[in-house]
């Protein structure tokens, strides 16, 4: 758009100059805009959590690696577990991770009301060790992806 004695208003856009950069602005989405399409390596983990040997069951594991997303998972009534990356993808990223432990959360507002969640002292102690992500003295490297991983929570 220009304005008196033909010069150019800032902020206009020449229409020449959109039309060149609309096709190209497709074939860069087309291409994918160089982000990769499967984003991190993610490897399926699984395994049991286990303290004196024996499978923990009522907790919840984060794996956080040095860098990106954490992975996380509770433990069933035999102390087994399979990481989640995200809603749609289980496993964990390659590398160390820092892994914490809190008890299991309910799953609705209303388990939460009605107080299904009993933490046992042994959970409690297993918290107090491994709750803090910055002060939990497990690190894990996950170097391939496995089905039987034991976290030793001892």
């Amino acid at each position: 758009m220009t304005g008196p004695r033909g010069v150019r208003r800032r902020g206009s856009r020449s229409p020449r100059w959109s039309a060149r950069a609309l096709p190209a602005a497709a074939i860069l989405l087309l291409l994918g805009g160089g982000c990769g399409p499967a984003g991190p390596k993610v490897v399926p983990i699984s395994g049991t959590a286990t303290r004196g040997g024996q499978p923990v069951a009522g907790i919840e594991l984060t794996f956080h690696p040095e860098t990106g997303r954490p992975s996380w998972a509770n433990t069933d009534g035999e102390g087994r577990f399979t990481l989640s990356y995200s809603r749609d993808r289980n496993g964990a990223v390659l590398g160390r991770h820092r892994v914490t432990v809190r008890g299991q959360q309910p799953s609705s507002p209303e388990e939460e009301l009605a107080g299904k969640i009993k933490h046992p002292p042994e959970v409690r102690a297993i918290v107090g060790r491994y709750g803090d992500v910055k002060e939990t003295p497990l690190v894990i490297e996950i170097t391939r992806g496995r089905s039987d991983l034991v976290v030793p929570l001892d």
